[in-house]
Parts: structure tokens; C-alpha cells; sequence
């Protein structure tokens, strides 16, 4: 028999009476998030745009560069 594991993240089938159910949405919820933002930073890192601890090197930053999702303007 196959078991079907529930997705955390799915809000249409979250029950936010259960406090189990909500914790594990907020953990998921937030480890996708630092894992996303963890890679952005280091795409940008690799493009020599922002050093170790996340300053920004480059003043001018061709728009091919930039990242699409990157909220840093010019």
C-alpha cells in the first residue's frame, strides 16, 4: 500500500486549527526561503557582485548580470 505524504506547503489543504500542521508549514515555509535567498547570494557572489559578507563590490552592474529575481536596482 502506497502512502501518500502531504505536502506542507500546499495553504488549500493546510489546517490551521492543527498546531502540528501549522509548525511544519512555518519550518518548511522558512527553510525554502533560506535555501532560495542562500543561492541567490551566491550566484551574485560568483558574479563578483557582492563579497563574503553580502557588501555590494561592483557600483555599476551590467543589466545581464543582474539577477532577474534580484531586487537591487541601478
Amino acid at each position: 500500500m502506497s502512502v501518500t505524504k502531504k505536502d506542507p506547503l500546499d495553504v488549500e489543504t493546510l489546517n490551521l486549527d492543527d498546531a502540528s500542521e501549522r509548525m511544519e508549514f512555518y519550518r518548511t515555509w522558512s527553510t525554502a526561503g533560506r535555501q532560495a535567498t542562500g543561492e541567490r547570494l551566491r550566484r551574485l557572489r560568483d558574479k563578483g557582485i557582492i563579497d563574503q559578507d553580502g557588501k555590494r563590490i561592483a557600483t555599476h552592474v551590467l543589466p545581464d548580470m543582474l539577477d532577474a529575481d534580484s531586487s537591487v536596482e541601478q
